[in-house]
């Protein structure tokens, strides 16, 4: 944002005093955002006691709560095996719960990793995983289960997020049988596991997707979806979006695109190949188009780190007429990343793991500037808030600015120099907060 167009906005806020007009409101708004595309990076959880949070998964649950798992272990994997720890948020993310485990197998010997959350239209969440025993080098056959590695699906039924069921183990006929990826459902209630694996040890992983059509109580066989072997490189991760009566996966490590127009029975090739890819996620925003977040393979000099890339999916569109952004990257950190994301209103919050940092953080990016590719100055967290929003540098840093905040009719609400802007007496709507560094929107609940 250059320096006269600076001193323009400093200009006009401080004349917003008086009541202005709906339309020029929103004139000022939309010029004051059309260059922007932010993030914030937030701890959310920190390692403690020689553990660290690995492979985040979240989402919104129906009664307005963040729910979001991860791995809990001494290290990427080992021989003791880790478990899933789950925490809420009540405040969009400001604050989380206590961590409680949610499955774990260690008095077995078995680890249990890669959780990933849905939420059904019934309101039912569903938590996918796979447990293993490790060797050292590998997973290895174990009395406790049938497979060396297996699928396991629990169900919370009252919504909440506390109370879960015990686990399902996702048939298969393969050796092995990993998830990592969330669970989706389509129009007509199937509802689709992602899975890798392969039928015998030296086999090449492929990607395939298992079956529900009552809820997640029941799988039918896994379903191919990659057909090739990659060149030897095979397939793992996937990631599955069902929009406009097509699902759509992206797979690692090529990320090659695949779509489905019979609520995954049949699978082809879609005509857009993103780049190589780590740990691929989809997410269906409310308007109707898809978020891909992913990290990098660290091949690239400048990107030698698994840093985190985000960009709108348009499946009608070639990969490069959006645009790529980086959400985050840590120093030549390679134990990282595992991005996964969920809506926030305005917002885009993209939670990662980074364990040379030891720690779970995130990326807040309102949604109406990732279509461009310049930051703003700042951005307001929580948003959507209730009591109250703080304003942060992109750094996560506090700002004090001076402000005025206008409702959405343009009406003069309140001004101050502040770094957190009061709404507990406000009515629950849109609102405008100007300040020398540009303009946000709020959204008071």
């Amino acid at each position: 944002m250059g320096t006269g167009y600076r001193a323009f906005l400093r200009n006009m806020y401080r004349k917003l005093s008086m009541v202005v007009g709906i339309t020029l409101l929103m004139f000022l708004f939309s010029q004051a955002t059309a260059q922007q595309s932010p993030y914030a990076a937030l701890t959310l959880t920190n390692a403690e006691a020689g553990y660290y949070p690995f492979f985040p998964s979240i989402t919104r649950l129906n009664n307005g709560n963040l729910l979001m798992v991860y791995y809990w272990n001494t290290a990427h994997v080992n021989k003791t095996g880790g478990k899933i720890m789950a925490k809420i948020s009540k405040d969009n993310g400001v604050s989380w719960s206590r961590p409680v485990p949610v499955a774990d197998y260690t008095h077995l010997g078995l680890d249990s990793r890669d959780p990933n959350l849905s939420v059904l239209s019934n309101g039912i969440i569903l938590l996918s995983f796979f447990t293993g025993k490790y060797d050292g080098s590998g997973f290895v056959p174990t009395e406790y289960q049938d497979r060396v590695v297996e699928t396991r699906v629990m169900r919370c039924t009252d919504g909440t997020g506390l109370n879960w069921s015990e686990p399902v183990v996702v048939p298969t006929q393969k050796y092995s049988n990993a998830t990592s990826g969330s669970i989706i459902e389509t129009d007509a209630k199937v509802v689709l596991l992602p899975s890798y694996g392969r039928y015998a040890a030296k086999d090449v992983n492929k990607a395939y997707v298992s079956r529900s059509t009552d809820g997640g109580l029941t799988w039918q066989t896994e379903i191919l979806v990659t057909d090739d072997n990659n060149n030897g490189l095979g397939y793992n991760e996937m990631t599955l979006a069902y929009v406009n009566n097509v699902v759509y996966a992206v797979t690692r490590p090529s990320g090659r695109i695949f779509k489905s127009f019979d609520h995954g029975l049949n699978w082809q090739p879609h005509h857009v190949n993103g780049p190589p890819m780590h740990a691929p996620d989809l997410i269906k925003l409310d308007n109707n188009t898809l978020f891909l977040t992913w990290c990098s393979t660290g091949q690239i000099p400048e990107n030698s780190s698994r840093a985190v890339f985000g960009k709108v999916f348009n499946p009608d569109i070639d990969w490069d007429d959006t645009p790529t952004y980086l959400i985050y990257s840590s120093n030549d950190c390679i134990d990282m990343g595992y991005p996964t994301s969920v809506q926030m209103g305005e917002n885009i919050m993209t939670v990662y793991y980074d364990k040379c940092k030891g720690m779970l953080a995130a990326s807040i990016i309102p949604m109406n500037t990732i279509s461009t590719d310049e930051m703003p100055e700042f951005i307001l967290f929580p948003n959507p808030a209730t009591d109250f929003t703080n304003i942060l540098s992109i750094h996560k840093e506090l700002l004090i600015l001076d402000y005025q905040l206008f409702n959405s009719s343009g009406m003069f609400v309140m001004q101050g120099r502040s770094n957190i802007i009061p709404l507990y007496d406000l009515e629950k709507g849109y609102y405008y907060l100007f300040t020398e560094l540009g303009i946000q929107k709020i959204l008071k609940q």
